[in-house]
């Protein structure tokens, strides 16, 4: 189960020709994010809160495979600064560590919550929100 979160996080070659075909930076970072999102929505709150509770114990890679992905979305960033998807003006190398940590601690939130709320719906909100994206790029 662990190398599920280990190998998709750490191969976004993988989903290269999705990635080339989106509409502009702000949805590929997105895409990239959404990967962890959405291994926690397919193997549930339980399993998710367990891998969470291995990786605090054991350093298992979940967290490493997050951050081997960090240049991509830091150089995401930076394009969408530019092109004026993003507003937030934090320099890109430290606002896309605090922006995987929400989502990991909103995925935290929703394995606690037993998956009580919609984990894809919030983390796209919390990454919204941390980036202040225009409210015409928001889905």
């Amino acid at each position: 189960m662990i190398s599920i979160y280990t190998v998709e996080m750490d191969s976004p070659e993988k989903s290269l020709e999705e990635l080339v075909h989106m509409k502009n930076d702000l949805e590929r970072l997105w895409a990239i994010y959404s990967k962890y999102v959405e291994l926690a929505i397919t193997v549930g709150p339980e399993v998710s809160a367990a891998l969470m509770s291995i990786e605090l114990n054991n350093n298992v890679g979940i967290c490493d495979a997050m951050k081997k992905v960090r240049r991509y979305t830091v150089a995401l960033c930076q394009n969408c600064q530019e092109q004026g998807l993003v507003m937030n003006q934090w320099v890109a190398e430290q606002l896309i560590p605090m922006v995987s940590a929400a989502i990991t601690y909103e995925t935290y939130e929703w394995c606690r919550c037993k998956g009580d709320y919609p984990l894809r719906e919030n983390a796209r909100m919390t990454f919204a929100a941390l980036l202040n994206v225009p409210e015409k790029y928001r889905p």
